[in-house]
């Protein structure tokens, strides 16, 4: 890789932003070993930064006890481990190439980087639902990443894990504890409140864009790919193709999810809200 391409890729790895002087984008090197690296950039790009400051300059094992963390790194690698072997049965593909393909487009959607080292597009079913999920993840809060964010989806998961319990043990108080913390009802709730209107947004957006004449699967990854700033979807908006197809009011629309999906819906949502414009 030359220098011009070293600073370029660097860029847009620790950024998330997954551009590249190349249509191609990684497939274009055709090197383990360039993919091995940017790997490795992408996963600390999508990690909390405060966390890596604090691990390296204050307490070292920080990071092996933050929750969010272990969750992130955990997705990764059961969802790597899942995709390696829906490739094996898949395509048939050796197990380094497996390995190889899957670790790097996981952690490349997860993070939403974008950057693509395979047509994914071609993979079976059950491999690109894989990748698909985790569009819908994103990275973890305080990184570069787009998307939901890991720490909401753990407490998402620990808010309905305490439900259950109430409904068994209608009379015991379980506080949902994150780092070892209380974490107040209103955050809860607020958290509830991003994913609905998250959800609502990508619906809505997916009905609209599936309206013009665009098949539900490049409507449902396009609006995905676009809310949670990932970049490649599937079909027409496959890692290999570009938006460039897609009719100029769905462009509208996918502008405004990026939009959106950038400035984490509610700073965009409440301009809406009659109550922001009273005085």
């Amino acid at each position: 890789m030359s220098t011009y391409d070293a600073v370029t890729h660097t860029f847009t790895t620790m950024a998330t932003g997954g551009f590249s002087p190349y249509g191609l984008g990684i497939a274009a090197f055709d090197s383990p070993l360039i993919e091995a690296i940017i790997t490795v950039f992408m996963f600390i790009a999508g990690a909390n930064f405060a966390l890596l400051y604090r691990t390296l300059y204050t307490d070292h094992k920080i990071i092996l006890k933050d929750e969010e963390f272990k969750f992130y790194t955990a997705i990764i690698l059961i969802a790597t481990a899942v995709l390696i072997l829906t490739l094996r049965y898949g395509i048939a593909a050796d197990p380094f190439t497996c390995l190889r393909y899957s670790i790097f487009q996981v952690v490349s959607i997860i993070t939403t980087t974008g950057f693509v080292s395979v047509d994914f597009n071609q993979w079976p079913d059950s491999s690109r639902i894989v990748l698909v999920f985790m569009m819908f993840i994103g990275g973890c809060a305080g990184s570069t990443s787009g998307g939901p964010k890991v720490v909401r989806i753990i407490l998402l998961l620990k808010y309905a894990n305490s439900e259950l319990f109430r409904f068994i043990h209608p009379r015991a108080v379980k506080p949902i504890k994150f780092n070892g913390k209380v974490v107040p009802d209103n955050i809860i709730h607020q958290i509830i409140s991003f994913m609905v209107i998250y959800f609502l947004i990508f619906i809505t957006s997916t009905f609209l864009i599936s309206l013009m004449n665009v098949d539900i699967i490049t409507a449902f990854t396009a609006s995905i790919a676009t809310l949670g700033n990932v970049g490649p979807g599937l079909n027409l908006v496959g890692p290999m193709s570009s938006y460039n197809c897609m009719p100029p009011l769905a462009k509208l629309i996918m502008i405004a999810n990026m939009w959106i999906g950038r400035l984490e819906v509610f700073t965009v949502m409440v301009l809406f809200t009659p109550e922001f414009w009273k005085k």
